[in-house]
């Protein structure tokens, strides 16, 4: 059996006061239903509404909103080394398209956080209203019963009640009743229906903006994240590096196969050479063709080689970004179904406030002006009713939401975006304006040091100009908070004055129509005084939401950590080609000794092309120290370049010596390279690490300047609270607390620099 089956079975037969009584049930066994305490009813795990849940949200928005959205901070965070990056669906688009997606659903939940606070407090004034709506309609009924009114004027239906004077004054508060209108029982019922309606279309509208927010999320936000998880598991580039291994390591034998084969034909061809007759030119010249083409197919293998090594080492640096966004997305899949676990309780209480709404309006449909007294007063009481239970929901809500923004403060360390229900309080918070001072021009020096390292290196231009913004906009920030409570210094000290002026006027004021004078003067006063705070709060939360950007470091600690990785490696191979050098050097330097005693020895008059043996050497006379000298250079030149066969002649030592000067300059160019590469990673991670220490001062800024805010919103909401006073004891209590309001300021409305 369906649901609809259910509902319209239950409904069989039903009377209009048993469907009524129906309508008012059901969104309370709904709502029962998500209680922990409520027996014989089961309920799927994670009905109810809880702290963390909220929490979760708020986790989820933070970390979506530091995705990188921009091509080219997407490529700077996932650094592949291949252009093809981890292949199909792992490719720089890829990313762009999952991250701007859920950042662009991310920004989402801050408005609708907001809209359901807003609306909750509303509904929650409103129920409250309808408590004294309902006992004002059982007296205005008791009363005209109490008077016989009923027999009297002969009123049964509601349209008769309406047409008879009543005096209703202060029984409908909330209810404004326009100028020259005779208080009419009517006018104030079409306003309660009015507000149920207008009540009614608000909550159905964030009901949908939030099944949008949460369909999307679980349709689209987390299958797109678990996509590229799978994408990522299941990436055929772990084997692709393994079989480009194998052929790197299988040509590099083949290299040094040619390398002896060359060095063989070469000495062959010499040998061949020294025959001195048309053969053994012949053949000299045929083995030195053989030679040319051993070292050309020889070239041709250090070239793929070099090319297969590059790529070897671009898919070495895909595969470890891989892994390192796999980290990355595992994390951001963790708070999004945490999220889509609170969005579904969310909507959960949403529904059931909505249908309990619905239910008060579906009752006021039943309601004509045909009615029997008795049974409009059945009626009226069908639409009150679910607005007890809505006030309790709607105060659960609100202070579910409140201890989750508290916690999250403390925890995380970041301010709510919204000031809501907090209790008036006249404790303003510790701002330390040295702080300021101090953190502001400790961010000037990071931003121009920052600067320096980006004309340098060009390294992530989107997040200098991010953090060069933001120190703007921390500079604009502590402007605008000098110039703001200056001048609400000065508003509140003329209000104060006029008020203080009014009141001892009044004191002495004997004419009725100055009495009235005065009063109007003196709420205009704390009218102005209202509007002078909530805007001076206003721009100081604007300037605290610019500078309140939360910077995720976990992208930028992942650049530092990949950089100090590769400047290892760089340091390993840097270490690695000045051993190498040194080594060649040395060989440079014994064959320079070994050549200039052979031609000290005369080694040019017997013949250039004399193989240089231990005997030969010795026949030259050269002393035996001098002999052992000449012979370990040429053992160093045999391994130090492959090229050196084993008869090696004068010429041979005078050619390895120049290759060896060769090769040294080429190892220098190549350690000039590494210094630069090393250099130029030092460099970029001090600009990360300076663009922290900025991020830094940030919050240490930010953690005064929402002091100030919060002092700001703390005397606007005492300002709201004592609206419900009498006039005379506002006034009084108005200006005590601006005055201390006032002393909270004075050290704000000076520079921050006499502070420095």
């Amino acid at each position: 059996m369906n649901t609809h089956a259910v509902w319209s079975e239950a409904l069989e037969d039903a009377s209009s006061e048993e469907i009524t009584l129906f309508a008012q049930l059901a969104p309370k066994t709904l709502s029962n239903a998500s209680a922990p305490t409520q027996e014989g009813e089961s309920r799927g795990k994670g009905l109810l509404l809880t702290k963390k849940q909220i929490i979760d949200l708020r986790k989820y928005e933070s970390a979506a909103l530091a995705l990188p959205y921009h091509v080219a901070d997407v490529k700077d965070y996932l650094n592949f080394g291949d252009p093809a990056g981890g292949g199909a669906g792992l490719r720089v688009d890829d990313f762009v398209k999952t991250f701007r997606a859920t950042r662009t659903h991310a920004r989402r939940w801050s408005p609708l956080r907001e809209s359901i606070m807003l609306t909750g407090s509303q509904l929650k004034l409103f129920a409250a209203s309808m408590a004294i709506y309902e006992r004002s309609m059982e007296e205005v009924y008791d009363d005209v019963r109490a008077a016989r009114l009923l027999d009297k004027n002969n009123i049964e239906t509601l349209e008769q009640l309406k047409q008879l004077e009543l005096e209703l004054g202060g029984k409908f508060p909330g209810i404004d009743l326009p100028p020259g209108t005779v208080e009419d029982i009517g006018y104030y019922l079409d306003q309660i229906y009015k507000k149920v309606g207008d009540n009614l279309k608000v909550v159905k509208s964030i009901k949908l903006a939030l099944d949008y927010f949460g369909y999307d999320l679980r349709q689209h936000i987390l299958p797109e994240i678990k996509l590229r998880l799978s994408l990522i598991g299941s990436t055929l580039l772990p084997a692709e590096v393994e079989m480009l291994k194998r052929q790197v390591d299988d040509r590099a034998l083949r290299i040094e196969e040619k390398n002896t084969e060359y060095a063989n034909a070469v000495e062959r061809s010499l040998g061949a050479a020294t025959g001195m007759n048309l053969i053994g030119l012949a053949l000299a010249i045929y083995l030195g063709v053989e030679a040319e083409n051993i070292r050309a197919e020889r070239n041709r293998l250090y070239q793929e080689q070099e090319a297969a090594i590059e790529e070897l080492r671009g898919k070495h640096q895909t595969l470890g970004s891989l892994s390192r966004v796999k980290h990355d997305l595992q994390g951001l899949e963790l708070v999004a179904i945490d999220a889509d676990i609170a969005t579904q309780n969310l909507m959960h209480v949403w529904n059931v406030m909505h249908l309990y709404i619905q239910s008060s309006q579906d009752a006021v449909a039943k309601i004509t002006d045909a009615l029997r007294l008795r049974l409009f007063m059945q009626a009226f009481r069908a639409v009150a009713s679910p607005w007890k239970q809505i006030e309790h929901d709607a105060d659960a809500l609100i202070a579910v939401f409140k201890e989750a923004d508290e916690e999250y403060e403390r925890v995380y360390g970041i301010r709510t975006r919204a000031a809501f229900a907090m209790l008036p309080s006249t404790d303003y918070p510790t701002v330390d304006t040295g702080i300021l001072a101090d953190s502001n021009r400790l961010m000037r020096d990071g931003a121009i040091q920052s600067r320096v390292l980006f004309i340098r290196w060009n390294y992530l231009p989107q997040l200098h100009q991010r953090f060069d913004a933001l120190v703007l906009g921390v500079d604009n920030s502590s402007d605008v908070l000098k110039e703001v409570a200056l001048s609400t210094r000065m508003a509140l000290e003329g209000r104060v004055r006029r008020l203080q002026a009014l009141d001892k006027e009044l004191a002495s004021a004997l004419d009725e129509q100055d009495v009235q004078d005065i009063e109007a003067d003196r709420a205009g006063e704390l009218a102005q005084m209202s509007r002078c705070v909530t805007q001076s709060t206003r721009q100081l939360s604007d300037q605290l939401s610019t500078i309140r950007d939360v910077f995720d470091r976990r992208l930028s600690l992942g650049f530092v950590e990949d950089m100090e990785r590769e400047q290892h490696r760089v340091e390993a191979g840097l270490k690695r080609l000045e051993d190498e050098r040194a080594e060649r050097q040395k060989a440079r330097g014994l064959a320079s000794d070994a050549i200039g005693l052979l031609k000290t020895g005369g080694i040019e008059a017997i013949g250039n092309d004399l193989v240089l043996t231990l005997e030969h050497v010795t026949k030259l006379g050269i002393a035996p120290p001098e002999v052992q000298l000449i012979m370990q250079a040429i053992e160093q030149l045999k391994k130090t370049l492959a090229q050196v066969g084993e008869g090696v002649r004068f010429l041979d030592l005078v050619r390895a010596r120049d290759q060896l000067v060769g090769k040294i300059q080429a190892l220098d160019a190549d350690i000039d390279k590494l210094h630069g590469q090393l250099n130029a990673l030092k460099g970029k991670v001090q600009f990360i690490r300076v663009i922290h220490g900025i991020d830094d001062q940030r919050q240490r800024y930010v953690g005064q300047y929402q002091g100030v805010v919060a002092a700001y919103r703390s005397f606007a909401r005492l300002i709201e609270a004592n609206a419900y006073l009498a006039q005379e004891q506002r006034s009084l209590d108005l200006i005590h607390q601006a005055q201390r309001f006032m002393a909270f300021l004075a050290p704000l409305a000076l520079p921050l620099a006499l502070h420095g």
